[in-house]
């Protein structure tokens, strides 16, 4: 019975290790898995904590850009009330030399009628209707060239304004 209880011993010792190399690779394939979940879940808090980073980032420089786009829709507002104002303005100024050519060339003032119709033709300098004003003025100065010089300028501004073609036919 002896070597019938060594027997048995060994085969109980076996047995043991058998179940402590067991109760390892079972202690060993709980713990890599778990140790691998939390290594990857510590690796997308990470991730997550940037990514929130990056959006708050993101979200300020937006703000940022949305502030100014807004700043700058307000000061082109500003400037097109200001260009409007001022395109106001120099028509009034226009009208109002215009207006004072026009009563000193009926007071036979032409040559300062002459200067009021050059400033209102610095604001508009395109405009037919001035320019035959002045030329008459130099006509009626009986200062033919120029007259006549301002005239054809008027027919090349507006081939189609007939006052300016009376005109100069009257300087010829």
């Amino acid at each position: 019975m002896t070597e019938t209880s060594a027997e048995f011993d060994s085969l109980l010792h076996d047995a043991e290790l058998r179940l402590a190399r067991r109760k390892r690779l079972a202690l060993l394939l709980t713990v890599v898995p778990a140790g691998l979940a939390i290594a990857l879940v510590a690796a997308s808090i990470s991730i997550v904590n940037t990514a929130r980073q990056r959006t708050k980032a993101l979200e300020a420089r937006a703000s940022a850009a949305i502030a100014q786009k807004i700043a700058a829709q307000e000061e082109l507002t500003r400037v097109r009330t200001d260009v409007q104002n001022a395109q106001q303005a120099l028509d009034a100024t226009r009208h109002a030399a215009e207006n004072l050519g026009i009563v000193l060339f009926h007071q036979g003032r032409y040559s300062a009628a002459i200067r009021a119709y050059d400033s209102a033709l610095g604001v508009d300098p395109g405009n037919v209707y001035l320019v035959n004003l002045k030329g008459y003025a130099y006509f009626k100065l009986r200062d033919y060239p120029n007259a006549a010089k301002t005239l054809e300028h008027a027919t090349q501004l507006d081939p189609n304004y007939p006052h300016a073609y009376l005109d100069l036919a009257r300087v010829r």
